[in-house]
């Protein structure tokens, strides 16, 4: 959680940090670890799936820390779309 502001840590690298934080120590609920940090439930949503990106999509990117939460909201709308709906 101490490196949880710093500027060069990426989206993604927090999502996946995040996620075994969850699991870690709340017990992976993750509404409790939104209140603890200070995030709504929806934006910590955004931020915890992120991580669940399929392999070929994360593939797709030069480096996955350039993947954004935006990126990630973005591609799962699409991937609804088309019943691709992974998470």
């Amino acid at each position: 959680m101490e490196n949880r502001e710093k500027d060069d840590v990426s989206d993604f690298e927090r999502s996946v940090n995040y996620n075994r934080a969850k699991d870690m120590f709340y017990g992976g609920v993750s509404s409790r670890m939104a209140d603890r940090i200070g995030y709504t439930n929806a934006n910590l949503y955004y931020l915890l799936r992120l991580a669940y990106l399929p392999v070929d999509i994360q593939e797709a990117f030069v480096d996955v820390r350039n993947i954004t939460v935006n990126n990630g909201r973005t591609l799962y709308r699409l991937m609804k779309r088309n019943s691709q709906w992974v998470y």
